[in-house]
């Protein structure tokens, strides 16, 4: 469960990176801020594959 939790913080504080760095063109870190976003996004889609499969395994 820490991986979804983990996961949906990086998605958040990725889009909120690259909103602040949108509102300021002089910052660097935009493919940073991308990747965690992606990063965020594949953990969530992980975890919750792996949710969904333990839940099946124990209710068989």
């Amino acid at each position: 469960m820490p991986a979804l939790v983990l996961g949906i913080l990086a998605i958040v504080f990725g889009h909120l990176s690259k909103q602040e760095i949108a509102a300021n063109p002089g910052m660097e870190g935009e493919g940073q801020a991308k990747a965690g976003f992606i990063m965020g996004i594949i953990c969530t889609a992980l975890a919750g594959i792996g949710f969904v499969i333990m839940v099946i395994a124990a209710a068989s």
